[in-house]
Parts: C-alpha cells; sequence; structure tokens
C-alpha cells in the first residue's frame, strides 16, 4: 500500500472523529496544503517525526507508514495495537449517534465478511 493511500486512510479516520486535514496539518507540524500533497501523491513526509507522530496517534507503526512495499502483518507488535484501536474507534463510531441503525449493521456486516474471509 502506498503512503497516499494510507494517509487517505488517517484522514478518513480523523473525520469519523469529528477532526480533519487541518488537525492533521497540526499534529504533524505542517501545512494542510503539505496534507493535501500527501493524499494525492505528489509528495511524502521527509521526517521520521512526521511518521512518528501519525504511527502514535493512529496507533500504527511509523515504519509500515514509511515504507511502500511493507505488509502490515509483517510488522511485530504492532496487530495489537492496531486492533485495540479499531476497537475503540468502533465503540466511538457506535455511540456517538452518527449512525443510524441500518449503518450499524451494515458496519458490522462487513466486518464479519472480513472475519469470515480470513
Amino acid at each position: 500500500m502506498k503512503f497516499e493511500d494510507k494517509i487517505r486512510y488517517l484522514v478518513e479516520l480523523s473525520k469519523r472523529r469529528g477532526e480533519d486535514q487541518a488537525d492533521i496539518a497540526m499534529l504533524c507540524d505542517v501545512s494542510t496544503k503539505t496534507v493535501y500533497n500527501w493524499e494525492n501523491g505528489l509528495t511524502r513526509p521527509q521526517s521520521k517525526k512526521v511518521y512518528q507522530a501519525l504511527a502514535e496517534r493512529f496507533g500504527c507503526s511509523a515504519e509500515w507508514l514509511e515504507n511502500d512495499d511493507l505488509d502490515f502483518s509483517a510488522i511485530k507488535g504492532t496487530a495489537q495495537g492496531q486492533a485495540r484501536k479499531i476497537i475503540q474507534m468502533t465503540e466511538e463510531l457506535m455511540t456517538g449517534g452518527g449512525l443510524s441503525e441500518k449503518e450499524k449493521i451494515n458496519f458490522i456486516d462487513q466486518i464479519m465478511r472480513i472475519y469470515l474471509n480470513t
């Protein structure tokens, strides 16, 4: 997975939390234009501090963010942290009132499909 796909995913997660591109920019001490450029594959972070800040905020590995060819499942120790983060985000999503009952059911159905296909 390329960095631009990863950052788009992280921006989407931020939106679900009521945050936006500007919050990621502030976290990384860059402009929103820079985040836009990352999302569109025009540039990527040059500083390890940026990858580390994103990793800490979203519960993933800086190494995974930085390396396009690195398979997430191959990164030792991040699966549990990522699972915890997903559970936390799911709880926020389900209790936050932003989803209808139908959307909640669809969400759970998708999780089950993923589980059953692994």
